[in-house]
Formats: structure tokens, C-alpha cells, sequence
């Protein structure tokens, strides 16, 4: 984005976006993305000895997808929840991170899909033992935002501010139409029933809904905490970086 191949980016986490941005990146967040974590899982193969967090010793490895996302603060306030330590390791996506964990180069993996995405837990090859939605103080928070550079923002607000309104009409329709269920369903080669179970779970509509970014205070305390940041940032870089004007509003 910034070097100027796209003009917006979906799906940016608080803490990589803040450090990049406290370095001097020229780009700020106009809407938030993503509120709350409950479309994160971590698993581990069916064979592990692992349970849940609390069992997870100094050495074991912890997946995220890569320094600073929204997967990576997750899985430290997984740790922190569970008083215990890991050894955090970015793996990449999805995909790299199964292959990685089936084949026991990492101890815990993670999904950005609640775990839907990872066809081997139909098979019995993995299993569960966290999501995100078990962090309650994430329940409220914007974990990823829409950003776009300063230079875009000011040459092109009228277009930005259709393109979040569009953006949410596009949500409003996913909920209200069955014919958007029975799509998702279909892509997923499930039953409808199956992908409205998983919508409720993973993806309920609060948690896609455009507006300003919330408990901004608590990803900075996080990203400090964790230290994609060095320290928190003043009011003026707050200013400079986050812009809410265009972003629909809460409902």
C-alpha cells in the first residue's frame, strides 16, 4: 500500500498497523474491520498431551501468521490468560501452519476461521483447545481496521467514504438474505444449517460491523504490553493515525 500497488487494505491488525505507522509509514485507519477474535482458533494434533493453554510448557511452540497481526496478539493473550509462557513462532498462513503442525514442527497451530477452514479436524487428524473467543476482554475491541495511506485519504475522501458505505451494505445483505447463507454454505460444501451454526460462532454480524475503532486505549496498552510498540503513542499520533470521520456509524 504504501509504495502505491492498492489503494485500501482490509483486515489490518491494531498492533502491526500502530508500529508501522509510529515509524513513519504514512497511512491511517478510516473504519474498524473486525471486533473481537472469534474467528481465531489453536489446535493442536489429536496425539498432543496438550488440553488447553494452561498446559503449555516454556518450550512449546505457539503459532500465529506473523508479527504484529491480530493472530499474533491473540495467541500472547492466550499465554498471558493462561499464566503460562510458550514459545510464540510465526508460521504463515493457514495452510503452511497445518502442514507444520501434522508433521510436529509446531507444537500448537492456529486458523483464521475458527477452525472450519482445516478440513483434517472432520478426520479426527487435530483438535481444538483455544479460540479467540475465549478471551473475554476482546469481546468489545477492534482487532483489525481498514487502512489507506494519508496521500489517498486526501485526494480521494468522496470515493472512500462510498466505497465503507458499500462495504457495509455488502455485510447488511450477507445477514438478511438467505440466498447470502445458502452461497456460504454452498462455497463451503456444507449444509445450511451447518453454516448458519458457524456464522453465530465465528462470524456474527456485530463483529463485521464498519464504525470506529474501539477500546483503542486497551490494543495500545497490548501492543506496548507485547511490544510491537516501544511506547504508547501521543495524542497528535493518534490523530494523525486513526481518522473515524468517513466510518458508518455504531449501531
Amino acid at each position: 500500500m504504501v509504495a502505491g500497488s492498492i489503494d485500501v487494505a482490509i483486515g489490518v491488525g491494531l498492533a502491526g498497523f500502530m508500529g508501522a505507522a509510529m515509524k513513519g509509514a504514512p497511512i491511517e485507519m478510516i473504519s474498524a474491520n473486525f471486533t473481537g477474535a472469534p474467528d481465531f482458533a489453536w489446535y493442536v494434533r489429536a496425539d498432543s498431551p496438550l488440553k488447553s493453554f494452561k498446559d503449555i510448557a516454556d518450550g512449546t511452540t505457539v503459532a500465529y501468521s506473523s508479527n504484529g497481526s491480530s493472530s499474533h496478539i491473540v495467541a500472547l493473550a492466550l499465554l498471558k490468560q493462561g499464566g503460562v509462557k510458550g514459545k510464540p513462532v510465526a508460521t504463515g498462513n493457514a495452510a503452511a501452519t497445518l502442514t507444520q503442525v501434522i508433521t510436529g514442527q509446531i507444537d500448537v497451530g492456529y486458523d483464521g476461521n475458527g477452525g472450519m477452514g482445516v478440513a483434517e479436524f472432520e478426520h479426527g487428524d487435530v483438535r481444538i483447545i483455544a479460540t479467540g473467543g475465549d478471551l473475554e476482554s476482546f469481546r468489545n475491541q477492534t482487532v483489525r481496521g481498514i487502512v489507506v495511506t494519508e496521500a489517498t485519504f486526501a485526494a480521494r475522501r468522496d470515493q472512500l467514504a462510498r466505497f465503507l458505505a458499500a462495504y457495509q451494505q455488502t455485510i447488511d445483505w450477507m445477514y438478511q438474505d438467505a440466498e447470502a447463507l445458502q452461497w456460504f454454505a454452498d462455497r463451503m460444501k456444507t449444509s445450511a444449517a451447518e453454516a448458519k451454526r458457524v456464522v453465530d460462532r465465528i462470524y456474527p454480524a456485530s463483529a463485521l460491523r464498519l464504525g470506529p475503532v474501539r477500546l483503542l486505549e486497551q490494543s495500545i496498552a497490548q501492543a506496548v504490553e507485547f511490544k510491537r510498540i516501544p511506547q504508547a503513542p501521543t495524542a497528535a499520533h493518534i490523530a494523525r493515525m486513526f481518522d473515524n470521520s468517513l466510518a458508518p456509524p455504531p449501531k
